[in-house]
Order: structure tokens, then C-alpha cells, then sequence
């Protein structure tokens, strides 16, 4: 049987790389509020606060824009909060960092790294309307994760299950991602990101 491929997903993950120190406005902290000056009437107060609110959003935003262009994100990018999270994450977290694949196919040892690779990938295809154990016999005869048997990738499975990362991961995406569609591609997006992880080329 030829080969299966994992459906689509939405966003590539950049390459990992070493970033440079931040420098100049990204080095630099954003001014605190001012305290409005004394003798002020609670009209002025307000319209005083309000001024320096916005002047603190701007530099805010001045920021976030330099952010992107040091990670190499395209600002009119419309997956750009989602690439910068991850940029973010991969650069100040080092479990979050991702290793060059090795190759083809699944590593000759199954790692913890492979577990989680399963786990979501999983999860995304059972947010895209597959049964588990539907999901569990595409990836079998997907071959990603080598000849194991449906049931063998099952036990793999449950094995994984209580990993702390992934607890987290599926807690941020039932928390921020509700409906069945925004789960389907918030799963997709981590799919590369954990396969590249674990040493998996999927192409």
C-alpha cells in the first residue's frame, strides 16, 4: 500500500535558529505610567490618563512590530500572533526548541518526544472528524511512525498520556480554542512543529 500523508495543516514551522541578543528598542523597557501632577481636577485626570495610556499602547505596538521583524515574521502575515508565539517560545524555552530531523520516517528509537508526535497528531486528526481508533490505523498505514500495528500505537498512546506538556497543550487549546473547527486548526498547527521534534520528516 503506498504511503498515506498526514492531511494538510496550515502553517510550516520556521527553522531553529540562534537569535542575537535583543538591542536597542527591544532591549530598552517601556516607560511605566506617569501619576497625573497634583492640582489637577478628575476631568483632567482622566483626559491626563488617558494621553499616557496611549502613549504607553504606542510604544507597545512600536515593539511588537520590531518583534516580528527580528524573528523574520511578515507583519501582514495573518498566522502572525501564532508564529510569533511559537518563535517566542522556541527561542526563551528550552524544551520548546526543536531538533534538525534525522531523516525519513520515525527514529529507531522510540522516544518520549515520538510519544507526543502521536499524541497530536492524533488529537488533530480526531478534531478533523476521525474516530480514535480511525485515527490510530491511518497513522499505521501513514507509516510516520514506522510498522507498529494500530493497537501497538495504541498502547503508545496511553502511555503518553499523562506528560505534563501535553496536559498543558491540550489545556490552552480547550481554553482557547472552543468550537470543533478552531480545535481541528489549532491541532494542525502543532502537528509539524511536534513531528519535527521528534525526528520525523513527514514530506
Amino acid at each position: 500500500m503506498a504511503k498515506k500523508k498526514l492531511p494538510p495543516t496550515r502553517i510550516e514551522p520556521t527553522d531553529d535558529r540562534e537569535y542575537p541578543p535583543y538591542s536597542g528598542e527591544l532591549a530598552t523597557p517601556i516607560e511605566p505610567l506617569e501619576a497625573p501632577p497634583l492640582g489637577l481636577t478628575e476631568e483632567e485626570k482622566d483626559i491626563f490618563s488617558e494621553l499616557t495610556h496611549a502613549d504607553q499602547f504606542s510604544s507597545i505596538s512600536k515593539k511588537l512590530f520590531l518583534l516580528l521583524d527580528y524573528y523574520g515574521i511578515d507583519p501582514n502575515d495573518p498566522l502572525r500572533k501564532d508564529k510569533l508565539i511559537f518563535a517566542l517560545m522556541r527561542h526563551h524555552v528550552p524544551g520548546m526548541r526543536i531538533g534538525a530531523p534525522t531523516g525519513k520516517g520515525r527514529p529507531k528509537k522510540w522516544t518520549n518526544e515520538q510519544g507526543r508526535a502521536l499524541f497530536v497528531c492524533v488529537k488533530y486528526l480526531m478534531a478533523s472528524g476521525m474516530s480514535k481508533a480511525d485515527a490510530l490505523r491511518f497513522l499505521c498505514e501513514e507509516g510516520s511512525f514506522g510498522g507498529s500495528s494500530a493497537e501497538a500505537l495504541r498502547k503508545k498512546l496511553e502511555a503518553i498520556a499523562n506528560d505534563s506538556a501535553l496536559i498543558e497543550t491540550q489545556d490552552m487549546v480547550d481554553k482557547n480554542f472552543p468550537s470543533p473547527a478552531d480545535k481541528a486548526t489549532a491541532w494542525g498547527r502543532l502537528v509539524d512543529l511536534f513531528l519535527s521534534e521528534a525526528g520525523i520528516n513527514s514530506n
